[in-house]
């Protein structure tokens, strides 16, 4: 093989490569992204209970459209994941407080994976015109 054909073959391996990992971090931001949605609406019913007063009667969602009667009986306090299927009391200003950071810390990353997604994609479509032309000469022969 040719100095240009090995350059040709070893230049799609690495943007091959730079397009694995901008599918990977766009998969990331999903998931980011989602965990930012499920952190709104925790901090959205967080602040709403703690807004009641006395016995309040909701629907509680089990999935596929169905929902169950419930009563809230405490508005002072909530049951907050710590992982591991753990989960502690605490007062409901500290789990909106937690729950604040988490997705302080969420958008964070979000913004830093974001700004690397938008470097590896500058990076791959200036390459790509670069590769196409190298491609274009080893298959000429040339």
């Amino acid at each position: 093989m040719t100095e240009d054909g090995m350059n040709a073959e070893q230049m799609m391996m690495e943007y091959e490569q730079i397009r694995g990992q901008i599918e990977a971090l766009q998969e990331g931001l999903n998931m980011i992204d989602s965990s930012i949605m499920q952190m709104d609406s925790a901090l959205e019913a967080l602040t709403a209970v703690s807004s009641l007063t006395g016995d309040n009667e909701i629907l509680l969602p089990v999935g596929a459209d169905s929902f169950l009667s419930a009563k809230i009986t405490d508005t002072e306090n909530a049951l907050v994941g710590i992982g591991a299927e753990v989960a502690v009391k605490k007062k409901i200003s500290d789990a909106v407080s937690d729950a604040k950071s988490k997705k302080d810390v969420l958008v964070k990353t979000r913004e830093q994976r974001g700004r690397e997604l938008e470097r590896l994609v500058g990076f791959a479509q200036e390459m790509a015109p670069k590769l196409q032309a190298m491609m274009a000469k080893t298959q000429s022969g040339g």
